[in-house]
């Protein structure tokens, strides 16, 4: 049985939509990077400027997709590096050795929505972990 896709109201979508474009900001993305990481290609009737003046982001999954992910790997980095704005802020433009020396901006414009599944569910994993490890030492004492 196919997994059925999340149902978002156009107040979610917009709401989305402006959490997901304030933190590709905060991320020092251009427009022209924030078009890629949304994946709203030429396929799409809408532009970044009509979603920046308010408009909900298109009723596309993929676009969806990438979205939420943005938002959940944005946690994930806040509880790796405890709160440490510059390191979070960074991230996206900075090289990684996870990925081989590239930047999670260019990974997820090389692989996607498939790249960018994989870069959530790794962080999730490693805050999890990390985060278990300090419970663990916290609750030792």
């Amino acid at each position: 049985m196919e997994e059925s896709a999340k149902v978002y109201s156009e107040d979610d979508r917009l709401a989305l939509g402006q959490a997901a474009l304030s933190l590709l900001d905060d991320w020092g993305l251009n427009g022209e990077q924030q078009v890629v990481m949304l994946g709203l290609d030429a396929n799409h009737s809408i532009s970044l400027d009509v979603l920046m003046r308010g408009e909900p982001l298109p009723d596309d999954e993929d676009v969806l997709e990438r979205a939420s992910r943005f938002l959940n790997l944005s946690l994930s980095l806040i509880a790796l590096h405890n709160y440490e704005s510059a390191k979070v802020k960074d991230w996206m433009v900075l090289g990684n050795d996870e990925i081989g020396g590239n930047t999670p901006f260019n990974f997820i414009r090389d692989y996607g929505v498939t790249g960018l599944a994989w870069l959530d569910d790794h962080l999730s994993r490693k805050s999890a972990e990390q985060n278990n490890v300090e419970l663990a030492f916290s609750t030792a004492s």
